[in-house]
């Protein structure tokens, strides 16, 4: 005799009676594996986030402030940007100028490192 049948009947009659409670567990499994898709969506876009900025802006990568100097004298700053570039690491490059200046509030307050303090300590 198969014990298939009474398997089936009693499994009918636990579901009537905790009907609520299954579907208090469904509910509670439909809204964690919401949140784990969520989750997963919003990481891989996360991930992403970095290259995309750095695609849509065409950021810097490195940024070089190379110090040329040969024996006693300096050499051109232009033939020492030139042999940076044209290292075989190099896909592309760039002069860029910098300017560095004071900003303070109305009370004279800096809002930059002091030049003589540039990881700004206090």
């Amino acid at each position: 005799m198969s014990m298939a049948p009474s398997v089936w009947m009693k499994f009918r009659c636990e579901l009537r009676v905790r009907w609520l409670a299954w579907i208090a567990l469904g509910l509670l499994v439909g809204v964690v594996a919401g949140g784990v898709i969520v989750a997963a969506a919003g990481a891989r876009r996360t991930a992403s986030a970095n290259e995309r900025f750095r695609d849509e802006l065409r950021s810097y990568d490195v940024v070089l402030q190379p110090n040329c100097e040969a024996a006693d004298e300096y050499q051109d700053s232009s033939d020492c940007l030139r042999t940076v570039a044209n290292l075989p690491a190099v896909a592309d490059s760039a002069v860029v100028s910098t300017f560095d200046g004071f900003i303070a509030t109305e009370g004279g307050r800096s809002l930059q490192p002091e030049p003589s303090d540039p990881c700004y300590s206090g």
